[in-house]
């Protein structure tokens, strides 16, 4: 299965390399830093090449059934929920329907091959087609397309909101 991690440089985290090493050594990590429109470019690229793949960020840990599962998987689309900003207390509500951990199956890229112009087209008080709206436009999309999410087992994300790790840990 195709694994795609994008990363900024200096934020490709120690234990989603080392994870991907382990359990997606085939992984290919794309530089999205150039700006932020380009991490929308390599979706829109990904999404034109109708392959389906598991879209990995530079902040996340799968863990050793991630793949496999998203490999069984029949759903077009299934995501592995991770926590948020509420820095892995008890009862954090995790983050579903986003691009952390992602399968798009090949299915759904033909089904709705327009999807990543759609979501470059939304605009509002950022830029067009901006990192930081893509997570939300690409479910907002899907879910208009009739396209449900489906839920995997969760994975360890390791962005870092006021001073502490999001999985709760101190690394």
């Amino acid at each position: 299965m195709r694994v795609v991690c994008p990363f900024v440089p200096g934020f490709l985290h120690p234990l989603t390399s080392a994870a991907l090493g382990l359990f997606a050594p085939q992984a290919e990590h794309v530089d999205v830093s150039a700006n932020p429109s380009a991490y929308w470019r390599l979706l829109r690229r990904l999404w034109g090449e109708g392959v389906g793949w598991v879209n990995v960020e530079h902040d996340i840990e799968i863990r050793s059934d991630t793949i496999p599962q998203f490999e069984v998987c029949d759903r077009p689309w299934c995501v592995a929920p991770y926590n948020g900003g509420g820095i892995g207390q008890p009862g954090d509500p995790l983050l579903y329907e986003s691009l952390g951990c992602a399968r798009f199956s090949a299915d759904l890229l033909g089904a709705v091959p327009d999807l990543m112009d759609r979501v470059g087209g939304h605009t509002d008080t950022l830029a067009s087609k901006d990192w930081r709206r893509l997570d939300t436009l690409v479910a907002h999309h899907l879910r208009t397309a009739g396209v449900d999410c489906h839920v995997q087992a969760p994975v360890a994300h390791h962005h870092v909101y006021g001073g502490r790790c999001a999985c709760g840990g101190t690394h």
